[in-house]
Formats: structure tokens, sequence, C-alpha cells
């Protein structure tokens, strides 16, 4: 095993990381105080808020991946509570809650639209096919790359790794 040491802008790490941190680093960001002396206590609470989020590539919460079951964050009104006032405050965020996921859902569809406009469906490439790779992604022996082929091969398809990887 080697280690991989990656920075938040380093196109060489892992992207997925890249994103995690970036992903974290907007939620400190928008919580810690001023000062910013306060980031690390929120820490524990922006990596709960980041397992308890849906993953894009999945469907699934990373909390229900890595446990097994969904933690419960819904106060019931209909429990007893040890106070009257607290029912009609758990309600009325129970309300807010259910308001702003159907926002969060009409703003997804909103944008869906127009960024699949943009975006090109995969090329189709069968086992056996003849293609060039990017030689950007290549790390070669050559002192120059102004000088060297933008794109390497043609090498053949021997397998399909997943949806976009061969």
């Amino acid at each position: 095993m080697r280690l991989h040491f990656t920075s938040g802008y380093h196109l060489e790490g892992d992207r997925q990381t890249e994103w995690t941190n970036q992903t974290l680093e907007q939620y400190l960001r928008i919580y810690c105080n001023y000062q910013q002396s306060n980031w690390s206590h929120l820490l524990l609470l922006a990596e709960f808020v980041y397992n308890n989020t849906m993953s894009m590539t999945t469907g699934v919460f990373l909390f229900f991946i890595n446990k097994g079951y969904h933690p419960k964050l819904q106060a019931q009104p209909d429990l007893n509570l040890p106070s009257k006032f607290v029912c009609p405050f758990i309600v009325e965020l129970d309300t807010v809650h259910a308001r702003l996921k159907q926002s969060i859902t009409e703003a997804q569809a909103c944008y869906q639209g127009p960024a699949d406009a943009k975006r090109s469906a995969p090329p189709n490439i069968k086992i056996g096919d003849q293609v060039f790779i990017l030689a950007r992604n290549i790390q070669t022996t050559r002192p120059s790359k102004k000088l060297s082929e933008h794109y390497l091969g043609p090498f053949t398809v021997t397998g399909k790794l997943g949806s976009h990887s061969y």
C-alpha cells in the first residue's frame, strides 16, 4: 500500500475525495462563526449531514449504506411530550421540512433539463474497437508536452469496466 496525499484542487488526486472535501468545506464555510474559531466543533455535524444525504450516483443514503438503517431525525407530535408548547413547534417544523423537500425537488427538476441539454451521449464503443486516448492524462517521459502528441493510440478495447470505463 502506498500513501496518496491529495489537496483540494489537485487534478491528480481522487476526484471523489476532492468533491467530498469541497462539500464539507462548503458546510463549514456556511455555519462557522465570523472568527472561524468553531469549525472543528462542526466537523461531526458536517459529516453526519453529508452521510445523511442521498448519493446522486446510487440513489441511496450513505448512512444507510454504512449502517443498514436510517437515523430517526423527525420529532413526532403524537408522542407524550413534556411541554404543551412543544407540540405546535414540532408540527410547524414538520410542515417546514415538507415545504423544503418540495422546493428542493422543484429546483432539481428545473436545473435537470438545461444540464442534460449540454451533455452529449456517450460514444458507442464495443470490445475490439480501435480508440485513441487523450495524452493529457498520461504521464510520459517526454521533456515537453507542447511537442508531444495530443492523442495516443490507436488501442484495442479489451473490456468494459463500467458504463463509461473501458
